[in-house]
């Protein structure tokens, strides 16, 4: 079971960063630290002390890797090469963003050619010969080294012509230099991570709140077809700053960016919606969040302004959601699309300077903001925990949800031609609410006293004198 999660968590992170056209999916395993680098770092720093090991293999993609890893199954493949990766002390999935050259020497067919050799490539044709490779060299190879999985497009022995991205307002990418007609709305086909910073130069914008499509939303031009499983509604942004301490105790503050009285608005392409899940809710969904920020947003702590997020900027963000086939789906991603500056008022009680949440900032830890649900379930919540990504030493950037709602299997109305959120709907806040439990300990404690009080009028005793009728009787004399 932790390496089926360990191999759910690896697929999911490649979905970000993997490409239709220029991107390559690929597992990384070693002994030796991989935080911080790329595919392209880690084969340039090869050496014959931490030798690179890249198994090519035709055609490989994460969802090969899940398959043969039985990553959704309740008991997980335990063959050589999966308890290899899994035993290493450092593994992950990444992409190699652009086909890398290697030099021809670089390229073995024998076991014994990979020692002495900084970079070493094997040609693999299926998984059942990769199965059998690996084990085999990690036992000839006794230094530290990196194995790397991927496809075999991914390398080239000829040079290779360096191909510059142009990045649409979507995780969609396309490559040319052939600029698509502006009102040609394309859904998206696929996934990539891009290279050059988020830009919403095809967007519509729209009034907040954001509603992904935007369905009956005047200028949105969106009409449904049956294919639209997936719907995000979203009222506001809370950007929280976490500010830590050497004595180990953390200060939040945080603002509220949302409609801000007409005035903030949100970005619409067909692109920033990409929804490849079936209709068991089984698969990836991805949602763009893109909201441009009209007026300054004061973040106060008791009447007093401590951060700002001034006007013109962009707040843009993708979030991802995965659908297991035990029927449940969760957000598993947020990463930053635009940097947002938060800029330090001029008292500075709480920043000592203006902060930088960088793109490409992202987080696994929206396993903490609790945004899950099942099969034929939305989920909405008034306020989310927030996803916090660190901006430097003591100080972390968080962002939450406020009134947002999800369903990866909306409900279409083929008649209407409208989409709308499902009636059952999975809250956050679940069974028992905070006027719940208020209700629930009154009425214990009112209980307790009501039996406190009748335990004690039960143990009153009177005397024996008036229930004894052979006892002398209590006699009082009256005189006018």
């Amino acid at each position: 079971m932790m390496f089926a999660a360990m191999s759910l968590i690896c697929a999911l992170f490649g979905l970000i960063v993997s490409g239709t056209n220029a991107a390559f999916d690929s597992i990384l395993w070693s002994s030796l630290p991989l935080d911080g680098k790329s595919i392209e770092d880690i084969v340039a720093s090869s050496s014959v002390s931490s030798p690179v090991v890249i198994y090519a293999l035709t055609d490989f993609t994460l969802a090969t890797f899940t398959h043969q890893a039985n990553a959704f199954d309740s008991k997980p493949n335990d063959s050589p090469l999966i308890s290899q990766i899994r035993q290493a002390e450092h593994h992950k999935a990444q992409s190699v963003d652009n086909i890398l050259q290697i030099s021809p020497d670089a390229v073995v067919h024998r076991i014994d050619d990979v020692v002495g050799k900084p970079l070493a490539v094997f040609q693999v044709q299926s998984w059942q010969e990769l199965e059998n490779l690996a084990p085999q060299v990690e036992q000839h190879l006794k230094e530290p080294f990196v194995s790397i999985i991927s496809s075999g497009a991914a390398f080239s022995t000829k040079p290779v012509e360096k191909r510059q991205k142009r990045v649409s307002v979507s995780s969609d990418v396309n490559f040319g230099d052939e600029e698509q007609p502006p009102e040609e709305h394309r859904r998206p086909t696929g996934k990539s991570k891009p290279s050059k910073p988020f830009q919403a130069t095809r967007a519509v914008e729209l009034q907040m709140p954001v509603v992904l499509p935007p369905v009956n939303i005047s200028g949105g031009g969106f009409v449904p077809t049956p294919n639209d499983l997936c719907l995000f509604y979203l009222e506001a942004i809370n950007v929280v700053v976490m500010r830590g301490s050497t004595a180990g105790t953390a200060v939040f503050r945080n603002v509220i960016v949302d409609g801000a009285n007409g005035t903030n608005t949100f970005n619409w392409d067909p692109s920033y919606v990409n929804c490849a899940v079936s209709n068991m809710t089984v698969g990836v969904a991805k949602f763009t969040v893109s909201v441009n920020v009209k007026t300054d947003m004061v973040a106060y702590y008791e009447q007093t302004a401590v951060f700002i997020i001034r006007a013109g900027q962009t707040i843009a963000f993708e979030l991802t959601f995965n659908g297991s086939y035990t029927g449940y789906w969760n957000l598993v991603h947020l990463a930053m699309l635009e940097p947002l500056t938060i800029s330090n008022v001029a008292n500075g009680v709480f920043l000592s300077g203006d902060i930088i949440l960088p793109a490409n900032s992202n987080t696994s830890s929206t396993r903490y903001m609790g945004v899950e649900s099942f099969f034929q379930y939305a989920y909405a919540c008034s306020g989310t925990q927030a996803a916090f990504m660190n901006v430097g030493e003591n100080l972390m950037v968080g962002i939450a949800l406020n009134n947002v709602e999800v369903d990866l299997k909306a409900y279409y109305g083929a008649n209407g031609r409208f989409l709308a959120f499902n009636r059952d709907v999975y809250d956050c806040v679940g069974s028992f609410s905070v006027g719940s439990w208020m209700g629930i300990i009154c009425s214990l404690v009112l209980a307790s006293i009501l039996m406190f009080g009748y335990l004690m009028l039960q143990s009153v005793q009177t005397m024996d004198r008036f229930d004894d009728p052979k006892q002398k009787q209590i006699v009082i004399n009256f005189k006018e």
